[in-house]
C-alpha cells in the first residue's frame, strides 16, 4: 500500500514541476493531476501499440475540458517515461 502511494506521490511531484513552469493558475492544477492520474493507469494496464488508442482517448477527454494541449503532452510524456 505504501508502494502505491510513493508512486502517486511521485507522479504528482512531476506534473506539478511542468506545471510550475507554466503561467496556468493553481487552481487547474487539480485537473492537470488528474489527467496524469488517469495517463498512469492507462500505462499500467496497457503496454506498446495497446497503449496508444487508450491514450489517445484520454487526451481527447481532457482537451474537451479546454485544457492546454502543450501541457498535457508534457504531462502525457513525463508520465510514460516514469518508471515505478
Amino acid at each position: 500500500m505504501s508502494k502505491a502511494f510513493a508512486q502517486q506521490e511521485q507522479l504528482e511531484i512531476a506534473i506539478k514541476q511542468i506545471l510550475d513552469t507554466t503561467d496556468i493558475s493553481t487552481t487547474y492544477y487539480g485537473a492537470y493531476i488528474g489527467f496524469g492520474k488517469e495517463i498512469f493507469g492507462k500505462k499500467r494496464r496497457y503496454s506498446g501499440d495497446e497503449l496508444s488508442q487508450p491514450i489517445e482517448s484520454v487526451m481527447t477527454k481532457w482537451l474537451d475540458r479546454k485544457l492546454d494541449k502543450t501541457i498535457l503532452e508534457k504531462n502525457k510524456n513525463r508520465v510514460l517515461e516514469m518508471n515505478f
